[in-house]
């Protein structure tokens, strides 16, 4: 998995430098975390990479870094339980 490409797209969507995004950036405060944004990221992980995360955890996280642990997770899980 390409964090960096997600970091980039997470970035745009947000209107937020890449730098800016640190682990530590809580996402309710930035005024481009919304319901649009978040259906945005849904579709660029499915459509980049191949999975679908659910639209509820997008909710529970409060954090940049969580939201990379919980798309990691998710990722490794996609690929764990792919049929081989």
């Amino acid at each position: 998995m390409n964090l960096d490409a997600i970091k980039k797209e997470l970035a745009e969507l947000l209107e937020l430098r890449e730098s800016e995004l640190q682990a530590d950036v809580l996402l309710h405060p930035l005024s481009n975390w919304d319901s649009l944004t978040k259906v945005t990221l849904l579709g660029v992980l499915n459509d980049q990479l191949g999975f679908a995360l659910s639209p509820a955890l997008l909710d529970e996280v409060e954090t940049i870094g969580e939201l990379f642990d919980a798309i990691q997770a998710d990722a490794a899980h996609v690929r764990v339980g792919e049929p081989s």
